[in-house]
């Protein structure tokens, strides 16, 4: 019965996703496609432009989301 019993790895809750249930439909596809824009968007001059606007993220979130080590 607990012969394949394993610890469940941590995985925190994704502030990214997180964010974007809190807005309005297009503002969060705005949002995803730019967390998924690596190429134009830093993990930080994305924060810091999300930030300016009224939305509070740190840039690891970001990475975090960006590297797939998210709930998601």
């Amino acid at each position: 019965m607990l012969e394949d019993l394993k610890p469940q790895g941590y995985s925190p809750p994704c502030k990214v996703r997180e964010l974007a249930e809190k807005l309005e439909e297009k503002d969060a596809k705005i949002l995803m496609e730019a967390v998924e824009d690596v190429e134009t968007w830093g993990a930080s001059g994305l924060k810091n432009a999300l930030n300016k606007r009224g939305l509070q993220i740190s840039d690891k979130p970001i990475q975090r989301h960006r590297d797939g080590r998210c709930d998601c």
